[in-house]
Parts: structure tokens; C-alpha cells; sequence
């Protein structure tokens, strides 16, 4: 029996709002301030819930 030694965990999602460095640049250039500043706690919220409980939700229905 052949051990494989290779074993490398899957990636970790975080926030896919802040770790999305283009995105946030570019609606700093197009979007007013306070545009920007009022859908941006949104913004976060969204971005944690697709880099967590939706990312989680996803891999554990993948077979479907």
C-alpha cells in the first residue's frame, strides 16, 4: 500500500470584499464618496458571507 504524501488543505476564504484590492480601488475612482460610503457596509457584509457561510454552504453541496 502506497502512502501519498502530498496532502494540501483547501483554500480559506475571508472577506472577498476587502481582499478584493481592484474592486475597491475602482469604486473609489467611480463612485462620489458619499455614495461609496453609504453602501459600503454592504459591501463588507456581502463580502463576508460569500467568503464564509455561502463558500461553506457551496462546498457542501457541490455534488449535487
Amino acid at each position: 500500500m502506497e502512502i501519498n504524501p502530498f496532502n494540501q488543505p483547501g483554500p480559506e476564504l475571508g472577506n472577498q470584499y476587502l481582499e478584493d484590492r481592484v474592486l475597491r480601488s475602482y469604486l473609489r475612482r467611480a463612485l462620489p464618496a458619499d455614495i461609496l460610503e453609504a453602501v459600503e457596509a454592504d459591501l463588507l457584509e456581502m463580502g463576508e458571507l460569500s467568503g464564509n457561510e455561502l463558500y461553506q454552504l457551496q462546498l457542501n453541496d457541490r455534488l449535487n
